[in-house]
């Protein structure tokens, strides 16, 4: 009888562990997320698009990105207003208003867009994985 219950009391606390182990991956895999939107976000406000760009996963961007034509744009203000994830955690998709100026304009303008990020194991980081945003 106490082999038997101490067979369940090691199998149970192995399961525990390994569950916890799952669960630490997912949340440092959300929490570099996290980090890496914040950086992409200010990099983006604060009009450093080669630093930007550079969350484009390597490949994936077709043409060149013509830095100069934000040369003139201010970023006003920037929200996520849904967040979408795949079931495995490994893609979301954040649905975006921007509101934006030109310099030398007084209107601000806006645009709703859809921003799509892929989580890649083996480099543990996430990538953009849609097109760079055009402003008007």
């Amino acid at each position: 009888m106490r082999f038997g219950a101490l067979l369940v009391l090691v199998t149970t606390l192995v399961t525990l562990l390994l569950g916890g182990c799952a669960g630490l991956e997912e949340d440092r895999r959300n929490s570099n997320f996290g980090l890496q939107l914040l950086s992409y976000e200010n990099a983006v406000r604060w009009g450093n698009y080669k630093l930007a760009a550079s969350y484009i996963k390597p490949g994936l961007q077709m043409e060149p990105i013509d830095f100069d034509a934000y040369d003139g744009i201010q970023i006003a203000d920037w929200k996520v207003r849904n967040t979408i994830n795949s079931e495995d955690g490994n893609r979301t998709t954040l649905e975006l208003r921007i509101h934006y100026m030109r310099k030398g304009e007084a209107s601000v303008r806006k645009i709703d867009r859809e921003q799509t990020w892929e989580y890649d194991k083996e480099t543990k980081r996430w990538w953009l994985i849609t097109p760079f945003p055009k402003f008007d």
